[in-house]
């Protein structure tokens, strides 16, 4: 597809150790008007920027497939957030940043089981911020997660805690309401299409026969 918009100019206006600010001077191709695009930047060398770890866990004691996640204060939102493991992603492939970080956030160790093959853009309209989706497999019962010690960085403070993939929309949405937490919107997602997934069902699909073509 062909843009309708010209970018000509790209202004950084402020640099910190993190994010960017800029303003992008384009041309509307449609109407021939100059305008600007306020872009926040992520500086972070890799590509993608960071990698969002989906930790699904098995043991005998729980019973059935689970999932970790983490529990962060988040100061821009002023709370507490629901939130997968993640981190940035400086000069290391995202499979690698993403076992390095499940276990400094969760103390967690597991398996990769896949991972998607292009970054994801968290929120386009205004930010150039990119990550990839990368599954682990985590055993519970394993000698190396019997006693999980978390390596967080001097100003992280994070809660780890293991949700049932099957309930998890209910879970999330009883934590919201006893413990008032704030939920990142890929959690959000992943719950509601697994509920969705969990209510279609391709039983009463039947394919045409004798169809003229």
């Amino acid at each position: 597809m062909e843009p309708n918009v010209k970018v000509v100019k790209k202004e950084l206006l402020v640099k910190d150790k993190y994010t960017s600010y800029h303003q992008y001077h384009y041309i509307d191709l449609l109407t021939k008007e100059e305008k600007v695009c306020e872009v926040i930047g992520r500086e972070v060398s890799g590509d993608p920027k960071g990698s969002i770890i989906i930790p699904v866990c098995k043991s005998q004691k729980l019973g059935g497939a689970h999932v970790i996640l983490i529990v962060s204060y988040r100061i821009p939102v002023e709370s507490w957030v629901l939130e997968f493991p993640a981190g940035n992603n400086d000069s290391e492939d995202v499979v690698e940043c993403a076992i390095r970080e499940l276990k400094e956030e969760t103390g967690y160790t597991g398996k990769v089981r896949g991972k998607e093959k292009f970054g994801v853009f968290t929120d386009p309209w205004k930010s150039n911020e990119d990550t990839a989706f990368v599954v682990i497999d985590v055993d519970l019962d394993s000698e190396l997660n019997v006693k999980p010690i978390q390596n967080l960085e001097a100003d992280e403070n994070i809660q780890v805690i293991i949700l049932p993939l099957k309930t998890l929309k209910k879970e999330i949405l009883k934590l919201v309401e006893d413990k008032h937490l704030r939920v990142c919107w890929n959690i959000w997602l992943f719950a509601e299409g697994l509920e969705m997934g969990e209510a279609v069902s391709y039983t009463h699909l039947t394919l045409p026969t004798n169809r003229e073509v």
